[in-house]
């Protein structure tokens, strides 16, 4: 995850990974959570 993260700043670009482990938001500059389909909630980590 520490590289995909340092290559999409290196090259300015915009990642989007889904996850069920909640152990990887901390590395994620934003975390959306999805729940039946629809946004449930957002935050900047």
């Amino acid at each position: 995850m520490d590289l995909l993260r340092d290559l999409a700043r290196e090259r300015s670009l915009a990642t989007v990974v889904v996850i069920h482990d909640l152990e990887f938001v901390p590395v994620a500059d934003r975390a959306v959570t999805l729940r039946d389909g629809r946004l449930a909630d957002h935050a900047t980590v």
